[in-house]
This record gives C-alpha cells, sequence and structure tokens, in this order.
C-alpha cells in the first residue's frame, strides 16, 4: 500500500503530528504501508500511488494534486488542523486565507477528497459543511519515539511556547503575567517563540530562545522540565477549534497546564480559565500549591496514556486507509 503526502512544511509541527510524522509510523501496523513525500506536483509522482494525502490543502498548487488523483482513479484524503475559514485578523495568514479565491480553493479540494479528517469535533462541524465524510483523528503524543517522564517537575518556573500566531493570545493575559512574576520574583519565566519582547522586557527573571525545530524544541522543553506550562488563547472562534497539543508536549516536559475553557482542553489534569483574572487566580493557586501541580501532572500523564497515544490514535488512520483501498 502506497500513500503519497503532499506537505507545505514538511520540517514543521503541522507535517509532525498531521502527515509525515505520523503516516511514517503506520508500517509499524501494518508493515505493507510505505510512506513517500511528493516534492513537485506531476503526474509521474500521483499514477503509481494506492492513496494520495494532502496536508491542509489552501493552493492551486494542492488543488491540480488533487484533480491528478481523482484522473488516475487514486483516493484522495485530506487532512485540516485549523479552521482555514475563520482565522482572526491578528493571524499572519488571515490576509491570504481570508480572500475568496483561497476559500474557493480550499472549498474545492475538499470537495475532490474521498475524506476529511481534522482534529478535533469542532473542525468536524466546520468541514462537514463541504463534505459528507469527516472524521476526527486527534493529535497524539508519540510514544514510538518518546516516553512520558514517571515524576511532575518539581521547578519553580512557568513555559510558554508559540509562534507569532499567538502573539495576541499571549498578549491578552500579559498584564496578570507581570504582576505574578513581580508577586513571586524567585519564579522563573521561560519564552519560546521569537520576538517576544513585550513580556520580556517586563520581567526579570526569564529566559527567551527563538522558536525551535521540532526535535530540538522537544528536547529543550524536558530538558527545561518547567513546573507550569501557561497555554492562554483568546476566546475567538478560531481557537474554539484549536487542538490541545501544547498539553501534550508540557506534560511530556513534566509540567502542569492551564488552558483556556475550550472544548479540546477540557481534559482530565488540565487546570481551565475563563478570563485574564480568572487565568491570574487560577495561575497564582498553581505557583502557591505544588501538590496540586503534582495531581494534575499525574492525571493528565494518565489520561495521555490511555487515550491519545500514537499506537492506538493511529489505528484510525490504517482503517482509513483500509476503507479507501
Amino acid at each position: 500500500m502506497r500513500v503519497k503526502a503532499a506537505v507545505q512544511y514538511p520540517h514543521g509541527a503541522c507535517s509532525y503530528y498531521r502527515s509525515l510524522g505520523v503516516l511514517k509510523k503506520l508500517h509499524k501496523l501494518n508493515n505493507n504501508i510505505s510512506v513517500e513525500h511528493i516534492k513537485e506536483i506531476e503526474w509521474h509522482m500521483i499514477s503509481d500511488a494506492d492513496v494520495l494525502y494532502l496536508e491542509r490543502p489552501a493552493s492551486y498548487e494542492f488543488h491540480t494534486a488533487g484533480q491528478m488523483a481523482k484522473d488516475f482513479n487514486v483516493p484522495l484524503w485530506v487532512d485540516f488542523d485549523d479552521n482555514l475559514f475563520d482565522l482572526p485578523k491578528y493571524n499572519p495568514g488571515h490576509k491570504y486565507f481570508s480572500q475568496d479565491t483561497t476559500k474557493e480553493c480550499i472549498i474545492k479540494c475538499i470537495k475532490l477528497a474521498d475524506v476529511v479528517t481534522v482534529t478535533t469535533p469542532e473542525l468536524q462541524k466546520v468541514y462537514s459543511n463541504y463534505h459528507n465524510n469527516v472524521k476526527v483523528i486527534e493529535n497524539a503524543f508519540n510514544d514510538y519515539n518518546f516516553k512520558l517522564p514517571n515524576e511532575a517537575s518539581k521547578n519553580e518556573s512557568c513555559l510558554w511556547r508559540g509562534s507569532e500566531t499567538h502573539r495576541n493570545d499571549l498578549l491578552g493575559v500579559a498584564p496578570q503575567i507581570f504582576e505574578l512574576a513581580n508577586k513571586y520574583k524567585k519564579w522563573g519565566w521561560c519564552f519560546v517563540g521569537n520576538n517576544v519582547w513585550f513580556m520580556t522586557d517586563n520581567i526579570n527573571n526569564h529566559y527567551q530562545i527563538d522558536e525551535l525545530p521540532q526535535l530540538k524544541f522537544w528536547k529543550f522543553i524536558r530538558k527545561t522540565n518547567a513546573g507550569i506550562q501557561i497555554n492562554p488563547l483568546a476566546f475567538n472562534r478560531f481557537n474554539v477549534g484549536k487542538s490541545n497539543i501544547a498539553w501534550i508536549e508540557g506534560t511530556f516536559a513534566g509540567s502542569c497546564c492551564i488552558a483556556p475553557e475550550l472544548p479540546e482542553w477540557k481534559r482530565p489534569g488540565i487546570t481551565l480559565y475563563d478570563s485574564p483574572n480568572d487565568f491570574k487566580d487560577k495561575l497564582d493557586n498553581l505557583i502557591k500549591d505544588k501538590k496540586i501541580r503534582e495531581m494534575n501532572f499525574k492525571t493528565s500523564r494518565k489520561y495521555i496514556i490511555d487515550n491519545l497515544l500514537l499506537s492506538d490514535i493511529n489505528k484510525k488512520r490504517l482503517n482509513i486507509l483500509e476503507e479507501l483501498i
């Protein structure tokens, strides 16, 4: 069974969680499956595929690939990890994705597909407006290459990670973070992301590092081993569909997590907040109480092991391939 995958950014986080990082593990479940990354959209790259997989198709290059698949009678599988129809204005991709031509292209790619997969039930609702076969495959922890720690971190530090797409999310709780950083001067604050001077200029005890490639990022957060991972998100329609990978990453780091009261974050072990001031109060509580941090980490760890290991979640991908073939 030969799967060809068209991926725009093969080294990025989306590839890690949704395409090359997970599809290439399918041979663990069926050693007759091979996955090849298509680096150019040409007929000779698609004609011998058993299935064509498109990650976040949002350009006419992807549409061309999808149309070639249909012309060769190759089953088409498309996957989305975000609501590409409703990006907030602060998102760097808003200008491109808000264009009618872009939306039309995405819809055309969806309608060509035999199956559409998404990360969350909220996204399933969005994309079901354009296709009648939309399935949820959750983002998962890669237990083939990594292991979750047994013990919670004892470090007195908070970590935030995010790209420029999350700047406004972080700014939404900036005053509250500054207040807590001033209140708990011994606690450290680590920011993984480019150009977060608007935070670090206002916090004395901080450490900042630019965005990291996937493997270096995983090694860094495990070594940093922050006591708390903060995952602020603005309450908007785009973020309603976001998955909870930051919580999975935080648990791998040994951290307990605080996140917004949005659908995908309502998981055992996550401390939820419903407003900036509630964020401050809940984070204050976590900083003060080591026992709560330890309990939340252990609860999160158990839930991920029971429900979100890649070795289990990939069975859903295997089922889809078998249905398509």
